[in-house]
């Protein structure tokens, strides 16, 4: 390895620390948070909520996150939804869902993003101006601003400040109203409840049936701020107006805006994350890049060659190699009584006898039948045998004779 090579790896190296480093802060496990601020559920750094969701489960109002896409199996049973800064575009389809959901009798808590266009989306058609629809209309958001508590200005008559004397909000952003003729508009069904010096915190807008309550920042409701001032009684009234008096009705936090989504726990979750998400297009064109090189493998790239066929050896030349290894050993007698096991079962066949009738009995049936003898033909089974030492001329002798008294059993001929 050369100094170029050496250098190289290092700059490798130190990048990929760097990127680590980054996604550790940028990108932190749920329940932990990181650099960014992010008012999640999941959250326990100051500029999280999961305070104020254990807040609603602890008074017994039926809570739950969603973590899914809005629809209308989704949002069944639920009287309010909170949507906090979502960093996750929303869908055309989602939009129209939660619009007529609104419009049904139910309340909308949220805090708008400042998006002003996708970068980045996929699926179905989404974009930032869809969470427009469900921001004031009249008043829109400036940047971050010092907070101007002592000169807030609050709507006695609004139930989410019964009881409040008051609210502490953050250094975040403010509505302000676009023109002074919207601020006198009679008209103007939004009306700012929540407000200082640097502009209006909260806005109150009747839709349907149905209300949206949008908040400039989610400061007041964050685990930091919500044991500050008069804010945990905000939370107290937020409750009622999301859950209903009776405290009866299903609140969503809404964490699939958040980027939290689902995580599916079946077998084939691995496998429905490559394939679904967008890790789809990486792995396609990966299978397709196998396929190609398997491909190219398989491809012939001459003229074709035709099929060598290897000469098989014969029985009898198995048969040769045996007798002869048998003569060079002097061992004649075993060769006799391996060949009369192979012609005593074809003596049985043709003389229609089962093929363990012993030789005695074979013998008497060949005479009596058919007049054949073949005493001469078996093997001494004696030790030291009774007769003279057999030759291999006499085997041979003794084998030709076998094949043909075989072949006129068989065939009547011989």
């Amino acid at each position: 390895m050369n100094r170029a090579d050496r250098l190289l790896l290092v700059i490798l190296l130190m990048g990929t620390a760097l990127v680590a480093a980054w996604g550790v802060a940028m990108l932190p496990p749920e329940k932990v948070g990181g650099l960014l601020k992010q008012a999640s559920t999941f959250y326990n750094v100051k500029s999280g909520a999961k305070a104020t969701y254990r807040v609603f489960e602890k008074t017994g109002v039926p809570v739950r996150r969603l973590q899914r896409m809005i629809s209308d199996a989704n949002l069944q049973n639920a009287t309010g939804l909170v949507v906090l800064d979502p960093v996750v575009p929303l869908t055309r389809g989602e939009s129209y869902i939660l619009q007529d959901w609104i419009e049904e009798g139910n309340t909308l808590v949220i805090v708008p993003p400042d998006k002003e266009a996708c970068v980045s989306c996929s699926g179905e058609t989404a974009d930032w101006e869809e969470w427009k629809k469900f921001s004031p209309v009249s008043f829109r958001r400036t940047a971050k601003v010092r907070n101007h508590g002592e000169s807030a200005r609050y709507e006695p008559e609004d139930p989410l400040l019964l009881g409040i004397t008051r609210l502490q909000a953050g250094e975040g952003k403010r509505f302000v109203s676009k023109s002074r003729k919207d601020q006198d508009d009679e008209n103007n069904k939004e009306k700012s409840f929540w407000s200082d010096r640097a502009g209006v915190i909260g806005i109150r807008m009747p839709v349907g049936r149905g209300r949206i309550i949008a908040l400039s920042e989610p400061f007041v409701i964050t685990n930091y701020a919500i044991g500050k001032a008069d804010n945990s009684v905000f939370l107290a009234n937020l409750m009622r107006e999301l859950s209903g008096s009776e405290l009866a009705g299903t609140v969503l936090f809404d964490e699939y805006h958040q980027g939290f989504v689902e995580r599916d726990a079946s077998p084939v979750a691995i496998a429905k994350l490559v394939l679904t998400d967008r890790w789809g297009w990486a792995v396609g064109q990966f299978a397709l890049v196998l396929f190609l090189i398997l491909y190219a493998k398989g491809l012939r790239f001459g003229k074709p060659l035709d099929v060598v066929l290897q000469k098989r050896r014969r029985h009898g030349e198995f048969a040769a190699s045996a007798g002869k290894l048998l003569q060079d050993a002097g061992a004649t007698e075993i060769a006799h009584r391996t060949i009369w096991q192979y012609y005593h079962k074809r003596f049985c066949r043709a003389l229609r006898l089962n093929s363990d009738t012993d030789d005695k009995s074979l013998v008497e049936y060949a005479q009596t039948e058919y007049g054949v003898d073949i005493r001469d033909l078996i093997p001494d089974e004696r030790p030291g045998g009774g007769k003279s030492r057999l030759t291999a001329r006499r085997l041979l002798s003794v084998v030709r004779r076998m094949n043909d008294i075989l072949e006129k059993l068989e065939h009547g001929s011989g």
